[in-house]
């Protein structure tokens, strides 16, 4: 049931994203054909109200695919961590998901939040690009940032583009970086 103008006529996807652990409420997550608006809409199963917990628009293109800018992790029923552009750098929001507030900004700064590789022990794990001004831009660097928004920490300095692999424990990590003229 649509009772407000939450899913317009023409999605390019709609897909549930999630129940409550109640089963009361969804989450549905919706894409707009030509790519401009991407919302997550919170539905009251009993009563099928809807409402706009999430909206993204541009005026050109919203990167969504391939794990693209676009990101929401779910920490609980009533918050979640959510990617945007909202600032015009693509950086990390912690969201009540049934209101839509924002409860606090996660990351700033002139630079981009790439992708998220987990969430664990209150803390988000991410690779960025942008951050040092002497290196090339596209260059992908490990970080690492409290929930709250405190905490940040560059894990990798290499000059070139960085991934990562967890010893079994967790306590470790392998940073292996290269670049098109360093192996």
């Amino acid at each position: 049931r649509q009772r407000q103008m939450c899913i317009r006529d023409s999605p390019w996807e709609v897909r549930l994203e999630r129940f409550s652990a109640d089963g009361k409420v969804a989450w549905i997550y919706y894409n707009a054909r030509g790519h401009q608006t991407i919302r997550v809409v919170r539905v009251d199963l009993a009563s099928g109200e809807a409402k706009t917990v999430i909206d993204e628009n541009s005026s050109t293109f919203l990167h969504y695919s391939d794990g693209g800018k676009y990101q929401l992790n779910w920490l609980d029923d009533a918050t979640a961590i959510w990617s945007s552009e909202r600032s015009g750098w693509n950086h990390l929001y912690r969201i009540d998901m049934n209101s839509g507030n924002v409860i606090n900004t996660i990351t700033t700064g002139n630079w981009n939040v790439k992708r998220i590789e987990e969430v664990r022990d209150q803390s988000i794990y991410f690779y960025a690009v942008g951050l040092a001004s002497d290196q090339d831009p596209y260059h992908e660097h490990f970080c690492k940032v409290s929930i709250d928004g405190t905490g940040f920490v560059q894990l990798t300095e290499g000059d070139g583009n960085h991934t990562v692999q967890w010893s079994p424990n967790r306590d470790y990590l392998l940073d292996r970086y290269s670049r098109v003229d360093m192996p």
